[in-house]
């Protein structure tokens, strides 16, 4: 799905002076958009973590209805 904006855009934001699209990080997103999250944040976690930090991930958004960057970061940080 991310690789083909066609998908879930009708139209590309940055025609029209948007910035480019973020989609938001909830319960339900997949390993592939939190790498790709954690790349736009700058972030990196070994393939040894990633597992870890997935399961942590998941965690939080069954409690919450989105995952925010800041969330992420932090738990980035408790690796």
């Amino acid at each position: 799905m991310l690789k083909n904006r066609s998908t879930y855009e009708v139209m590309d934001p940055e025609e029209i002076g948007w910035g480019a699209t973020e989609l938001p990080l909830t319960k339900h997103s997949g390993r592939h958009a939190v790498k790709m999250r954690l790349s736009a944040l700058g972030l990196s976690v070994s393939d040894t973590d990633m597992p870890r930090l997935f399961e942590l991930f998941k965690k939080r958004g069954d409690r919450c209805k989105f995952v925010y960057d800041d969330d992420l970061a932090a738990l980035v940080d408790s690796l």
